[in-house]
């Protein structure tokens, strides 16, 4: 695996796929190997339902609730959490 790319997200369902369509074509067309680990904190917009939808078509794609939200509230510990899946 060349490359990890950890995004978190909230309430993104307009722009995860595009976003998604974006990251694999350019990765693939570089020849580059890679994950991508989506990390929603709690969308309601129906975010998560995309990111499953597109972990159930790729093996690229990773997805992880954030299991540190419970202890702080923000991007940072969204984005420890998406390393330590790697």
């Amino acid at each position: 695996m060349d490359l990890s790319v950890v995004i978190p997200l909230y309430n993104e369902s307009k722009s995860i796929e595009e976003l998604n369509k974006w990251i694999t074509n350019t990765l693939i067309s570089e020849r580059i190997s890679f994950e991508i680990i989506y990390i929603d904190d709690g969308s309601s917009d129906g975010s998560w339902d995309i990111i499953k939808r597109l972990a159930n078509n790729s093996d690229n794609i990773k997805k992880l609730l954030d299991p540190i939200k419970i202890i702080i509230f923000d991007e940072f510990s969204m984005i420890i959490s998406g390393l330590l899946t790697t």
